[in-house]
């Protein structure tokens, strides 16, 4: 993952296919059913020991801070939200980090249900 820049993650996909779809190249969530969704994320980082890491849930309106930032020598990171979503409509999950270099996120799981 570069620095300071936004990057969709891709990864281990739960879903539920009535009301969800996912394009698993680009990491982009399509609704096919209007209503409160759950997003579970989880990323395990490379090991580093510089400055700050984020989930950030990007809803195509605005994008929503999914956790707060963690420090870099954490390596395991989740984030849980609630959103409402019309039928249609579309969300991808991101990761954003600030160490100044390249990071490796080795494992990704993204969870999105219909609620």
């Amino acid at each position: 993952m570069p620095t300071s820049t936004y990057t969709a993650i891709t990864g281990l996909y739960s879903t539920q296919s009535d009301y969800i779809e996912v394009d698993s190249s680009t990491g982009i969530f399509t609704i096919k059913q209007a209503g409160t969704y759950a997003v579970f994320v989880q990323v395990k980082w490379d090991t580093n020991t510089t400055n700050r890491r984020q989930i950030i849930v990007d809803t195509f309106q605005s994008q929503l801070a999914a956790t707060a930032f963690i420090t870099a020598t954490l390596q395991n990171q989740q984030s849980f939200m609630i959103i409402q979503k019309a039928a249609g409509e579309t969300i991808k999950v991101e990761v954003w980090q600030d160490s100044g270099a390249t990071r490796v996120i080795s494992y990704a799981y993204i969870h999105v249900a219909r609620l």
